[in-house]
């Protein structure tokens, strides 16, 4: 039957309702509560194979029990009564608690218990294979929660001392029997070098239980060009299906939706480009957990993994002592990844170990925030580290800086930046003179004339000729920003931080008319746009958050303590769960391990180290420490 009661419903909530139809009981309504459509409906029994629901007519609604809530993200939880089963851009679906008597669906999630016995289904038949090249006989599923007969899909994948060696997804009647086929597929993985039984002990399995509802790919996501990292997706075209799960994001990268949808028709279904436009592409929730480091073989709690990220458990407060434990963890990985000439590699590829060379803007900022940090540690390491990449910077640009004006000047402010940390003022001095005969901040970018701002308020013994210099900087910045805040594109971000921390100040310390109502502006502008897991979006008009964008607003958001300390909270809880701990490493080679632990990854999609990543949290954290410590 042809649902026909709108003609302009996106085609992802059409193929919902038709979706419920599978589950539905008789007396039982769907309310879809969305803007262009506030109704309930139900389906009339006996229901056959594709009949599509029909509109309730409001005398009957009284007598009708809600089953499914359709919604919008922003309408909030309606209540302990109900759990969450599903949610996108567009939509949020809520199924009722009570409405299956002793049965609890797997789209409602499972258990760390079932998480953990799910783990082991996948050893023992993995173990099993190898050892004795059997499969699991019947009678070992016996035993099993009878929450595990219900049908589903997952996958395994093996990870043998980092390294991907085995992923496969199975269908099976039961789920636990899903998880061991698919575990016998991965260890005969013909994409990967065969196992052998002995390479289990180094291996660490990962189990994703695939959930319904299957939705069509979200219209805002489309429209967006955008991914989410955290759900599974399934194309499909003739006979031809492809699938990928959020581990593809640690070990592949994609930049934009388009490119992901290609990817997955290509590498996964085998389709030419051309067939594409008319593949179905479908997303859905997964249930994801890997066994955790130490297992030591036993039945222990798995680690949760939100997309490709293993999932924090505890407090979203830092404490002090955490903090100092994250920020020597960073400054460590800088340490490790310093060059003999003492120069860091600004970008570290996480799968090969590999960096890029040059970066001298995000260098010589990198160094400022290691020396910053050792200070407030009081740890010589750290600023003997920094030294050393002050020495290798300063007799590379000083005689030959950058070309470019703005790398120019922006290399300059934070050379000088570093300069006064280390106590070097001569140093800082002449790199105060060198920028100002160039001074023109009207034709800076933002982060240029941010960054200049912020260090020559900083330099000490200001002359009566700095003053002026600094008003210029303020109505500069006040003339940029303005017209930033109108703009009809765009506005990156993390481009305009900086202000809110140089003109706080400008004001404080030089007294400059405007500066603070500037600083203010600029902070209202960012806080508004925080999301909701804590970071912030690349651009105004983004969902994206990356590391060094979010980084960089916690950097500015300490400078301002008290006053926004909700958002610096949540900003930083953000921050840290990108940041890489043996955990959390799983997918990165063993012998390349060190080269990671302690680093930033870049975002969700992308598990690129990036030094400025680094250096954000760390010039952040060592304003945090050093106002906790006044």
């Amino acid at each position: 039957m042809t649902f026909r009661f709108w003609q302009n419903i996106p085609p992802e909530l059409d193929a919902l309702l038709r979706w419920f139809g599978k589950s539905i009981q008789e007396g039982e309504t769907i309310r879809v509560d969305l803007p262009f459509c506030r109704s309930e409906f139900y389906f009339r029994f006996p229901l056959k194979s594709g009949d599509a629901p029909r509109r309730l007519l409001l005398r009957r609604s009284k007598a009708a029990q809600v089953a499914f809530i359709v919604r919008e993200l922003q309408s909030g939880n309606p209540g302990d009564a109900w759990v969450r089963i599903f949610n996108s851009p567009r939509f949020v679906v809520w199924e009722r608690r009570d409405r299956l008597a002793g049965t609890t669906p797997l789209r409602w999630r499972l258990t760390d218990r079932e998480r953990g016995l799910l783990l082991r289904v996948a050893r023992d038949a993995s173990e099993s294979l190898l050892s004795r090249n059997q499969k699991l006989h019947s009678s070992y599923f016996w035993n099993l929660p009878v929450r595990f007969g219900q049908k589903g899909k997952a996958a395994v994948v093996l990870w043998v001392d980092g390294e991907l060696r085995g992923s496969r997804i199975a269908a099976g009647t039961f789920v636990s029997e899903a998880v061991a086929d698919a575990a016998y597929e991965a260890c005969r993985d013909p994409r990967f070098k065969p196992l052998k039984s002995e390479d289990l002990l180094r291996t660490r399995i990962e189990v994703t239980v695939l959930l319904d509802p299957w939705i069509l790919l979200d219209g805002k996501l489309i429209e967006r060009d955008e991914i989410l990292p955290e759900k599974g997706y399934c194309l499909s075209f003739g006979g031809a299906v492809g699938f990928y799960l959020p581990e593809v994001f640690n070990v592949k990268r994609f930049r934009s939706l388009s490119g992901f949808v290609a990817s997955l028709a290509a590498e996964k279904a085998g389709l030419r480009s051309d067939f594409v436009p008319q593949a179905t592409v479908y997303m859905f929730e997964v249930d994801d957990f890997i066994e955790p480091l130490e297992s030591n073989n036993q039945l222990s709690v798995p680690l949760k993994l939100f997309g490709p990220l293993v999932r924090e458990s505890g407090s979203a407060e830092t404490t002090r002592g955490e903090l100092e434990g994250r920020l020597r963890a960073a400054a460590d990985w800088l340490c490790a990844i310093q060059t003999t000439d003492g120069s860091f590699p600004p970008v570290l590829n996480p799968l090969t170990g590999e960096g890029t060379t040059t970066d001298w803007p995000r260098s010589a900022f990198t160094a400022w925030a290691l020396a910053a940090v050792g200070n407030v540690l009081k740890e010589p390491r750290y600023r003997e580290a920094s030294r050393g990449n002050f020495r290798y910077l300063s007799s590379i640009l000083m005689p030959n800086p950058p070309e470019g004006v703005e790398e120019r000047i922006l290399t300059l402010a934070y050379l000088g930046q570093h300069a006064f940390e280390l106590g070097e003022e001569r140093f800082g001095k002449q790199c105060r003179e060198l920028i100002g005969a160039e001074f023109n901040p009207s034709a800076w970018d933002p982060i240029t004339l941010g960054q200049v701002a912020s260090f020559f308020v900083r330099s000490p013994n200001r002359t009566e000729l700095l003053l002026p210099r600094l008003q210029e900087l303020t109505e500069a910045g006040r003339a940029a920003f303005g017209l930033a805040e109108k703009g009809a594109h765009a506005a990156n971000l993390a481009l305009w931080a900086e202000f809110g921390n140089a003109f706080l100040a400008v004001s404080k310390t030089a007294g400059v008319s405007g500066a603070h109502e500037l600083a203010e502006r600029v902070m209202g502008w960012l806080v508004s746009r925080q999301l909701d897991d804590g970071s912030f979006p690349a651009t105004t008009n983004s969902h994206f958050a990356y590391v060094c964008g979010t980084g960089k607003i916690f950097e500015v958001l300490a400078a301002w303590q008290p006053k926004y300390d909700e958002s610096l909270r949540r900003c930083l809880s953000w921050v840290l769960r990108m940041q890489y701990s043996a955990e959390s490493s799983f997918f990165v080679p063993s012998r390349i391990r060190a080269k990671v632990l302690g680093g930033f990854r870049h975002d969700f999609l992308n598990p690129d180290l990036h030094i400025d990543a680094a250096g954000h949290v760390l010039l952040g954290g060592a304003r945090l420490l050093a106002h906790e410590s006044e």
